[in-house]
């Protein structure tokens, strides 16, 4: 989920809002918040670029590096890969001497050059999944306090099921 300050800079809609709307019911993890640190270029993830690729990677495996021993979840899965470090900012990034595997679908590639991504701001946000004993809401991202506001765009990467038109749920 790309966050900018649009035409109608409605409340929740913006970098800058305490509550900031993810738009949408069943998100259950949030993964990473890109800051851009600037109003008018967009947040990116850290990417990539593989070669030698055994295997078809999935977007959303957990994939580890051979020689960094780095961990990530995988945003996109064409070449320039983008990921998201499971340990966030600080955490071992991967090195051009690594072979990167899936740890669900077994794919290999060889990384030969990276790209930094925009600051992670993760640690900023709590993630409210808007399910209530008496309601479901959508879900939304609150700043913690004493946390400054973003300074630029941000990009969003969050995890949540989904189902389709008519599908119910139980605990049974």
């Amino acid at each position: 989920l790309k966050v900018t300050s649009g035409t109608t800079d409605a409340y929740g809609t913006r970098p800058s809002d305490v509550t900031i709307s993810l738009g949408r019911g069943d998100v259950f993890n949030l993964v990473a918040v890109f800051d851009s640190e600037g109003a008018s270029t967009d947040a990116l993830a850290p990417e990539f670029t593989l070669t030698n690729q055994a295997g078809t990677f999935t977007r959303g495996e957990l994939i580890t590096g051979s020689a960094s021993g780095a961990k990530a979840r995988i945003i996109d899965t064409t070449s320039p890969m983008s990921y998201a470090l499971t340990k966030g900012f600080g955490a071992t990034e991967f090195t051009t001497a690594d072979t990167i595997t899936g740890d669900s679908s077994g794919a290999t590639s060889t990384v030969t050059a990276l790209t930094a991504g925009s600051k992670v701001i993760t640690n900023y946000f709590t993630l409210d999944t808007g399910q209530r004993d008496n309601y479901y809401d959508i879900a939304r991202l609150e700043r913690k306090p004493n946390f400054s506001a973003p300074r630029g765009r941000l990009l969003v990467v969050y995890d949540y099921f989904s189902h389709s038109a008519g599908s119910y749920f139980s605990v049974d």
